[in-house]
């Protein structure tokens, strides 16, 4: 069995003997620290306030570490968080709950630290919760903003060009798609091989979709790859009867039968729907003789 055997000593004393220097850290009243709207790229979801409360009474019971000091900066007059949101929102959790912090400590970013460097941290200063892969992107988004390139931000953010590359095509996704994924309905590698798939767009969200609905029929709320393969040649058939359904009605139309008491005894919308199918055969082999 491991012991530790700690033997008191001067903190002051040992600092001064090793050469060490220090760096400021200063108490900050919690009144007087800002959160800018929107800087932080948490989603605030369920998931994210059981993570807040977890923090919050981790601070009842042992009070806030003083080795976890916030990340701030000065803009203007105001302090502003960069880093430690979410250790603030479980000290206001916990405050709310009947602890008593007045203030918190924080380590102030250096002088000539950038939009840029800032929003570097909110990623790389991260040694709590990890963003998630919408999270992640958003700050990538910003940092395409800033002007940076792939490949620079990837160093930023020590992860792969690749990786910088794939959530890009996952952020512009339609919302839906990444809100499947931000949901836990999907992984974003899933999501990322759909839109690469199927070109994205309203045909990511149609196979998306798809893929949900097999999951489920197969008793699971998460899509995987092999959920998405059989969507896709479930897809495949019905395109392929859709096709056929169309020839048919296309032979009924030039027949003449259009005109017939069968079909003027249909519905306006039942009518455009046989059109539309009508429509979509013909584009299809437009394209095929193109």
């Amino acid at each position: 069995m491991y012991e530790l055997d700690v033997k008191p000593g001067s903190l002051k004393g040992a600092m001064k003997e090793s050469g060490a220097t220090s760096r400021d850290l200063w108490y900050v009243p919690i009144d007087s620290l800002k959160v800018l709207d929107g800087f932080n790229v948490r989603t605030k979801n369920e998931d994210y306030e059981a993570h807040i409360a977890s923090l919050g009474e981790s601070i009842l019971a042992n009070g806030f570490r003083p080795n976890k000091a916030l990340g701030v900066f000065v803009n203007g007059s105001d302090i502003v968080i960069y880093d430690g949101h979410c250790r603030f929102a479980a000290v206001q959790y916990a405050n709310a709950r009947g602890a008593q912090i007045e203030k918190l400590p924080c380590v102030a970013a250096p002088p000539g630290t950038s939009a840029e460097d800032l929003t570097v941290e909110l990623h790389v200063a991260n040694s709590g919760k990890p963003l998630s892969p919408i999270e992640l992107g958003t700050v990538i988004k910003r940092l395409i903003g800033y002007g940076l390139e792939e490949a620079q931000i990837a160093k930023r953010l020590s992860i792969t060009t690749g990786y910088v590359t794939q959530l890009l095509s996952l952020m512009q996704a339609p919302v839906e798609l990444r809100n499947m994924v931000e949901g836990g309905t999907m992984a974003a590698a899933t999501a990322v091989d759909i839109i690469r798939k199927s070109g994205g767009g309203s045909a990511a969200v149609e196979a998306a979709e798809a893929a949900v609905s097999e999951a489920r029929a197969q008793g699971s709320e998460r899509v995987t790859k092999r959920h998405l393969a059989t969507a896709t040649a479930f897809s495949k058939k019905a395109k392929k009867l859709h096709l056929e359904t169309a020839r048919a009605l296309l032979k009924l139309h030039k027949l003449g039968l259009f005109e017939s008491d069968l079909f003027t005894s249909l519905s306006t919308e039942s009518m455009d729907e046989i059109m539309l199918l009508i429509s979509d055969l013909e584009a299809h082999e437009e394209t095929d003789n193109g």
